[in-house]
C-alpha cells in the first residue's frame, strides 16, 4: 500500500494504491476532504475506493497518478459529486458512495 496527500485550493486529497486481492496489480483509491475556513475540521466529501471499477494498475506509481488526476478532475469539473455543493437527499447523488462508519459523513435529512 502507498498513500499520498496533497491540498488542492480548499480541499484536501489522500489517494491510494493498494494491492489487488490476488497480487494482480494495484487499485487506485481516493478521499477528498473539504478544510473548513474557520474551523481546523476536514468534512469528507468525497469517496472512491475502486476507482475504474476495481481497475489494476500495473506500479503503485500509476495507480497514485490516476487516483490524484481523478480527485482534480471532480473538485475543477464535477463538483456536483462533491456533497457540499449537492442539496441534501435521502440517497447521495449517482456514483458517490458513503462509508456509513465515517464520521466525515454528512448527516442524514430529518425525516418528514
Amino acid at each position: 500500500m502507498r498513500f499520498l496527500e496533497q491540498i488542492e485550493g480548499e480541499y484536501r486529497i489522500y489517494a491510494g494504491a493498494l494491492e489487488g486481492p490476488r497480487g494482480d496489480g494495484y487499485i487506485a483509491a481516493l478521499v477528498v476532504n473539504q478544510v473548513a475556513k474557520t474551523a481546523p475540521m476536514l468534512r469528507e466529501v468525497f469517496r472512491d475506493d475502486s476507482l475504474s471499477c476495481g481497475h489494476r494498475w500495473a506500479s503503485a506509481d500509476a495507480a497514485l497518478a490516476y487516483a490524484m488526476a481523478r480527485a482534480r478532475e471532480v473538485i475543477r469539473k464535477e463538483r456536483s459529486l462533491l456533497t457540499c455543493d449537492v442539496p441534501r437527499t435521502n440517497a447521495p447523488p449517482a456514483g458517490l458512495r458513503h462509508n456509513r462508519a465515517s464520521p466525515h459523513r454528512p448527516p442524514d435529512p430529518p425525516a418528514a
